[in-house]
């Protein structure tokens, strides 16, 4: 595995949008919620599914129907899958049934979804401050 300075700074990128995003949304929630422990309480409903369904503890291969649709709605798949195509770009080949779609959509939809949650999460939050 090459770990140039390249390939680093591009894991680090994907890894930035996912975090920006789930920050954002994390913002959008918490404007809404009165209590620290209620928004807690609705983080861990909403982060472990969002985990579990993003292919990154198994495979999206030979699921059922129902599992795999709802994969496909966890934005987390896609920065799964942007960061499997950052690290293991010599593996691909052998192991293609890791990744399922190409790096420029893992990438655009990542970057819509942030700017999507960016833009809910800073109305959420000003518009509680007026």
């Amino acid at each position: 595995m090459d770990l140039s300075c390249g390939r680093i700074l591009a894991v680090l990128g994907v890894l930035f949008l996912i975090s920006l995003s789930l920050t954002y949304f994390g913002i959008a929630l918490a404007s809404r919620l009165q209590t620290m422990e209620s928004f807690q309480a609705v983080m861990n409903f909403l982060v472990m599914p969002l985990f579990f369904l993003s292919g990154a503890m198994f495979p999206m291969a030979n699921l059922p129907a129902w599992l795999s649709f709802l994969m496909k709605l966890d934005p987390l798949t896609y920065g799964v899958d942007a960061l499997r195509h950052q690290i293991l770009p010599e593996s691909i080949k052998n192991l293609g049934f890791l990744v399922h779609y190409p790096l420029g959509w893992d990438l655009a939809l990542l970057s819509g979804l942030t700017l999507m949650m960016g833009f809910l999460g800073g109305t959420c939050f000003f518009s509680q401050q007026e």
